[in-house]
């Protein structure tokens, strides 16, 4: 169950036993159990970040047949003794893909029974009573002759019960009976981990609950300059007295990356926050970070980080409807791609740019560039990107007239699309059977 400490065990199982596995120890969270409500990473995204780890700029096949040679031969290359942590799996179908070559070792943990040939499983359960207690007491004194009680509020479960006493620690100004008192409200209403978490928050002051859930904003992990950005974006405008900063540039972010020369984190973590705000549809703040990141892309000579901020501010521009202007950075971001030879970002390009002049009503231009998006896709091995190619080409195909070749190009998409399990399945066949029907 959840909080019950496997991800802690597996860690320190892995520190003790990483002299053993010198080439790389890696941990990956398949969001089996996602406290988000995301879906669980696909193994074939699963592959593709731990080929990754070894080979950061290999461009990579989507589909699960084509993926795993590639990931066994990373594993197996020169007989690798790579420590792999496969935390919060969802079930064995998602762990089966994965399992590496026998000179390395797996750690799994999940809250679901996975059994393997040769994995040995581990149940873990809440802590006994008394160690419960005894863990209570070790971290929170304070906690004498209520341990007990506080125990089996936290459901003897070691997250819950260190969050606890981390409340009760901080908190030393309120009476032990009246932590209690909140712990045991939130529990008529939250499971003990939350209920614990939930004791730490509501004594936190109004302006601390308000900073902590500003970094909602983010879907996935954050460092500490993101952070600083949110917050900083959010605070009230600057007294005059205020040191001056750039334009455009949240202080705290040029406090921290900047003062020790990260120019490259610095530009990341713009790159992430303009990510986050546009997944939240603030296209604007997007722009606003983006922009940002592509001048630290050109400072710092980075030309794929430069053509990527150039497509996201294309996208962005999109978002906000302005396709002309989403044209003049899709184009930009084209030249520099095939300037440098990266040829992905090439093809995201042609794309966008063939999307863009669908959106404007020009279909012989939007054919043009999936038809080039199609030769580049088919290269590289993107197979989305070869039937979202293959679809958009039939779409501007329709556009011209030629509903027969618009058709033989969606059911080729089609195939695809249902062979990588793809949402626009169902989308293509509809349009596919109105196309059939008044042919």
């Amino acid at each position: 169950m959840g909080g019950v400490g496997k991800t802690a065990l597996a860690i320190v199982l892995a520190h003790r036993l990483k002299y053993k596995y010198p080439d790389a120890q890696l941990i990956l969270d398949l969001r089996g159990a996602d406290p988000e409500h995301r879906p669980p990473v696909t193994s074939i995204e699963a592959m593709q970040s731990v080929i990754h780890g070894f080979q950061p700029e290999a461009l990579l096949p989507d589909t699960l047949a084509e993926l795993a040679p590639v990931y066994r031969s990373v594993l197996a290359n020169g007989n690798r003794r790579i420590l792999l942590l496969l935390d919060n799996a969802a079930d064995a179908e998602q762990v089966h893909p994965l399992l590496p070559p026998p000179h390395c070792l797996l750690l799994v943990t999940s809250r679901q029974h996975i059994q393997f040939p040769g994995l040995e499983t581990l149940r873990l359960d809440c802590l006994a009573p008394e160690k419960s207690r005894e863990l209570l007491l070790k971290l929170a004194p304070r906690l004498e002759g209520h341990t007990e009680e506080a125990a089996e509020l936290c459901g003897h479960l070691p997250l819950a019960l260190e969050a606890f006493a981390g409340a009760v620690n901080d908190k030393k100004l309120y009476p032990v009976p009246e932590l209690l008192e909140r712990l045991r409200a939130g529990k008529d209403k939250l499971m003990p981990v939350e209920a614990a978490f939930q004791v730490s928050y509501d004594l936190l002051s109004d302006e601390l609950q308000r900073r902590w859930t500003q970094l909602a904003v983010f879907p996935t992990s954050f460092d500490f300059q993101a952070a600083a950005a949110v917050w900083d974006d959010s605070a009230p405008a600057a007294s005059p007295a205020s040191p001056p900063t750039q334009a455009g540039m949240p202080a705290p972010l040029s406090d921290s990356t900047r003062e020790v020369g990260n120019r490259r984190g610095e530009g990341v973590a713009l790159g992430n926050l303009g990510n986050a705000y546009a997944d939240l549809g603030d296209t604007c703040k997007a722009i606003e970070f983006i922009d940002q990141q592509l001048l630290i892309a050109r400072e710092i000579g980075n030309r794929r980080s430069e053509g990527n901020a150039l497509g996201s501010l294309g996208c962005a521009y999109s978002d906000l409807k302005h396709t002309n202007k989403a044209i003049e950075f899709f184009e930009r971001g084209l030249e520099l791609h095939r300037e440098i030879g990266y040829r992905r970002g090439e093809c995201d390009a042609l794309g966008n740019l063939g999307a863009s002049y669908a959106t404007l009503g020009n279909a012989s231009k939007a054919k043009e560039f999936c038809e080039q998006r199609l030769v580049i896709a088919r290269e590289i091995g993107d197979r989305k990107g070869e039937s979202n190619a293959l679809w958009n080409s039939a779409c501007a195909l329709d556009g011209l007239g030629n509903r027969s070749e618009a058709i033989t190009r969606a059911e080729s998409a089609l195939q695809i699309y249902e062979a990588i399990e793809d949402p626009n399945a169902a989308k293509v066949r509809a349009k596919l059977a109105a196309w059939r029907g008044s042919k």
